[in-house]
Order: C-alpha cells, then sequence, then structure tokens
C-alpha cells in the first residue's frame, strides 16, 4: 500500500475518533499560570534581534524549507479516492477523473512523471 493509500484511507470521515471540540470539551486556557517562584528571563527586544536589520525580501530570499517529498505519483485510482473522501462528485474515467462542482464537469487527469498533481479542464 501506497503512503497515499493510507493516508487517504486514514483521513475518511468517521476513521478518526471523534475531536475534543465536537465532543464538547471546554478549550484549554490561552496562557498557563506561571508558578511561584519560577524565574523570569528577559527576552530581547524586537529591535535588538539580528534579523531586525534585514528586509522583507532578504529574509525571503534566506528561508529554507524543512519539508521532504517522494517521487512518486498519485495513480487515477488514488486521486478519484482523494477527492470523493474529500466531499467531490469524483469518478474515475478511461485515464481521468470526472469531477462534478455546481453545474461544471471538470477532467481531472493525473500528472504521472510531471510536475503537480493533476491538469484540470472543464468538460461542459
Amino acid at each position: 500500500m501506497t503512503t497515499g493509500n493510507e493516508y487517504m484511507r486514514a483521513s475518511r470521515p468517521g476513521v478518526q475518533p471523534p475531536s475534543a471540540q465536537s465532543l464538547g470539551v471546554p478549550y484549554p486556557p490561552l496562557e498557563l499560570p506561571i508558578p511561584e517562584g519560577v524565574r523570569m528571563i528577559a527576552l530581547p527586544k524586537p529591535k535588538d534581534f539580528p534579523l531586525h536589520n534585514l528586509d522583507f525580501k532578504e529574509l525571503i530570499e534566506k528561508r529554507r524549507t524543512l519539508r521532504k517529498y517522494t517521487e512518486e505519483a498519485i495513480s487515477l485510482q488514488e486521486l478519484a479516492f482523494f477527492l470523493a473522501t474529500h466531499d467531490f462528485d469524483a469518478r474515475p474515467e478511461d485515464g481521468y477523473v470526472t469531477v462534478k462542482i455546481d453545474n461544471l464537469v471538470y477532467k481531472v487527469t493525473p500528472n504521472k512523471d510531471r510536475p503537480g498533481l493533476a491538469d484540470i479542464a472543464v468538460i461542459n
């Protein structure tokens, strides 16, 4: 079983236990009280922080991502299953998935070895 299949099966409605919110559990406090006797540490002021002098463009250029992607492409059945389990009216056809949204029908074709998840075209 592929990682995509495992994720799609595990994230279907009804598979996960009910959330605390749906059970009416009250929200936790936004902040916990500070215990007595705890020593407070002063944090640096924002103007003293070393990134303060960088402009926004430079910050964006210096950012790094920690994501990891696989080269594994999504199959036609996985795409149809993913869409159907996310409340889309999706059906696998011959090499593509039809998706009905409002009064339109879309043709969603998995990209296989090309970048991106799928190509989307309006059928009607």
